[in-house]
């Protein structure tokens, strides 16, 4: 191969690059994807994705997607990778419970436009995943059973965070499936920590999303409230208020439901 060839290669691997939470990292030759602070994209706040987790080969003038055999795999769309996988411009990674786009210089918006579509629009948006719940969700519980609840906390904290935007952006839960794991790790975790931070934010969760507490949700958190230190309820407040708004529309059951919340609002409220 002559130099000239090697400058063509080297040009045509700059071409490429990953799009991560609105910034831009080129990928060259070679970019590894990992948690280590070495690696060329670095997603150390994300706790499902391993030490060095994937990396970006450009080779013989395609590009390719690698599992360095990660603890949680690697998608391309909804297709898992198994070993190494072509990706092309508007491809959307899902490494741990990470988004990653990759864009390529000089394609035809038409071609971006026909490949990508709805998956890169969603790719822009903050995405509840259900995968990506149940993987925090066994980080959580290994956590958890190694009676390290400070972990626990580390982990489900940012989770939140995110669903919480995702939940908004999407104007309530995207199933009952993802509504019940953000219930149960909020609840767990309460408990184990002895903090009632975790029911507020649970609370402000179901606010945002515009859900009503099923019954037995309701009953887990009344019952929590005595086993946990309890902050000032602002987001239980809120959440009252906004039920309280809403009443109209409330079954029975769930308007049994409300009036158990207003007996904790004035319980945990100063006097």
């Amino acid at each position: 191969m002559t130099p000239d060839d090697e400058v063509v290669k080297a040009g045509a691997a700059r071409a490429y690059r990953l799009v991560v939470a609105g910034r831009d990292y080129p990928v060259g030759r070679r970019c590894v994807i990992g948690r280590n602070l070495s690696a060329d994209i670095v997603l150390d706040e994300d706790p499902l994705v391993s030490r060095e987790h994937a990396q970006l080969v450009f080779a013989d003038g395609v590009l390719w997607v690698e599992d360095l055999n990660s603890a949680n795999g690697v998608m391309v769309g909804e297709t898992p990778v198994d070993g190494r996988c072509q990706v092309r411009d508007g491809d959307v990674l899902m490494i741990g419970s990470s988004r990653l786009t990759v864009r390529q210089a000089g394609a035809r918006q038409s071609e971006r436009t026909r490949r990508a579509g709805a998956t890169t629009m969603r790719a822009r948006l903050p995405v509840a995943d259900t995968r990506a719940l149940e993987l925090l969700a066994t980080v959580v519980d290994k956590a958890l059973s190694l009676g390290n609840v400070a972990e626990a906390e580390r982990i489900l904290g940012p989770a939140l965070d995110q669903q919480l935007v995702a939940v908004a952006a999407q104007r309530g839960f995207v199933s009952e499936r993802q509504r019940e794991l953000i219930t149960s790790y909020a609840l767990r975790v309460a408990e184990a920590a002895r903090r009632g931070e975790w029911l507020e934010r649970l609370f402000e969760v179901f606010r945002v999303g515009g859900a009503t507490m099923p019954q037995e949700t309701v009953d887990g958190v009344y019952g929590m409230v005595t086993k946990v230190a309890y902050p000032q309820p602002r987001h239980l407040k809120a959440y009252v208020e906004y039920l309280q708004g809403d009443s109209a529309r409330l079954t029975a059951a769930e308007r049994f439901g409300l009036r158990r919340l207003e007996g904790l609002v004035a319980r945990l409220s100063p006097r």
